[in-house]
């Protein structure tokens, strides 16, 4: 069995492994069963980095739902204030491309 977390499939039934690529094209296709857990904020990338959706065995979908005000206001109040508007910007932004390039890890802002 084999676990990966993919982007959405496009428009040819392709998900892309997007900054995880490393050997897991590789652990798939050796894989009895693969499930992917789908994340919507996860992009398309170039190369070797795809799957197709008919050798996943199951999909999940966990694309998070985006911050509210609230949720923003908390983790913002939390770093110093001249950093908060940077802070309140970054958290806001939903396009996946913007988020792979920021410094903090991926997951700080993310709901589990």
């Amino acid at each position: 069995m084999f676990l990966v977390v993919v982007s959405p499939p496009d428009e040819n039934g392709f998900c892309y492994f997007a900054n995880g690529i490393w050997e897991k094209r590789f652990y798939a296709g050796k894989a009895k069963t693969v499930i992917a857990e789908m994340d919507g904020l996860w992009s398309k990338t170039h190369g070797d980095t795809a799957i197709h959706i008919s050798e996943i065995d199951y999909l999940v979908d966990i694309t998070p739902d985006p911050l509210n005000e609230e949720e923003i206001n908390k983790l913002v109040s939390i770093i110093s204030p001249e950093k908060q508007k940077a802070a309140r910007q970054t958290l806001a932004i939903t396009h996946p491309a913007c988020l792979e390039i920021s410094c903090r890890p991926s997951n700080w802002c993310r709901r589990t």
